[in-house]
């Protein structure tokens, strides 16, 4: 490896949990993001039709959105605390901050269901988590910032993939050859 791709690889933070070079962040963000908004569809279906089953469904969402989310964030922190570069990026703070705090509204979420699911999702379980799912918009939208425009976590595999993502030319037929 050359001098040159030598210090244009040493900017692409490198994840500390990857698995054959995927990192395993990226993999797990999946799953919360998927059940806390399915939390949030469910209180609105359970608004508009008022069906029990809904507001159970919610419930449970929540719990394996927080779940699902400490294992995500546990994760996620080994990254950020194992690496300078990735601590010194506003973005990873404000990814950071952000799923911290919506782990905290989740938690508030599903104390105040525990003892009476259905009564607790009018009026502030369902404003608990419309307020999570904006901030799921925001932490995720400061997430792809970390990977497409700090690339943290992306290893290039030669010289040409080490250019900073802006410079970088578009595959528009991935899987094929390049010509």
């Amino acid at each position: 490896m050359d001098q040159e791709l030598k210090t244009v690889t040493a900017t692409f933070p490198r994840s500390h949990t990857a698995i054959a070079g995927h990192p395993v962040h990226a993999i797990l963000v999946n799953f919360p993001i998927a059940f806390l908004t399915g939390a949030l569809i469910s209180d609105v279906v359970y608004l508009i039709s008022q069906d029990a089953f809904w507001a159970q469904a919610a419930y449970w969402l929540l719990i394996a959105g927080l779940v699902s989310g400490a294992v995500a964030a546990a994760v996620g922190s080994v990254d950020f605390w194992s690496n300078p570069h990735i601590r010194s990026l506003r973005a990873a703070w404000a990814h950071m901050i952000g799923n911290v705090i919506i782990l905290v509204i989740v938690l508030i979420n599903i104390l105040a269901r525990a003892n009476n699911i259905e009564a607790a999702v009018v009026p502030q379980g369902i404003l608990l988590s419309a307020i999570t799912g904006a901030l799921l918009f925001v932490t995720g939208w400061f997430g792809g910032a970390l990977v497409y425009e700090h690339r943290v976590g992306v290893q290039p595999a030669s010289h040409a993939e080490a250019q900073p993502a802006s410079e970088a030319m578009v595959d528009t037929q991935p899987g094929l050859p390049r010509s």
